[in-house]
């Protein structure tokens, strides 16, 4: 973990993520919102989003576990491909999706969510079956 020794990591919470529009992203990667074990993501309302993915992630990809890398720096492409085409989300607590839509481009074996260790998910109109 990056800064002082001996200083706990830092929290997110009370976070809004609203009108945002993702066109052609890359398969491997999905929207992500990762805590750290004992250090939990809360309080997130994300609404009206339209993710717009390549698409073409196999059954093999859908059955990943991705490792923590909790003392690394947060970035995309720190935990490799993901077992999620839409959003990927681990250690986190009242997480809200509203007015969702993950669209692909190819058929993707991966769910649209992938949620593991959270605690109170509430979705709201989300579509994230069809191809476009």
């Amino acid at each position: 973990m990056r800064g002082p020794e001996g200083v706990p990591p830092g929290t997110i919470k009370r976070v809004i993520l609203s009108n945002i529009v993702s066109s052609d992203a890359v398969a491997e990667y999905p929207s992500i919102i990762s805590g750290v074990p004992g250090s939990v993501i809360q309080d997130i309302k994300i609404s009206n989003v339209y993710l717009h993915q390549l698409g073409g992630g196999t059954k093999e990809w859908s059955e990943l576990e991705p490792p923590e890398k909790e003392s690394s720096y947060p970035e995309a492409t720190m935990f490799g491909t993901l077992p999620a085409r839409g959003f990927f989300v681990r250690h986190a607590r009242n997480i809200e999706f509203s007015n969702i839509e993950v669209v692909r481009a190819k058929s993707d074996e991966r769910p649209a969510f992938w949620l593991q260790d959270v605690d109170g998910v509430d979705l709201f109109h989300v579509t994230a079956g069809k191809n476009c």
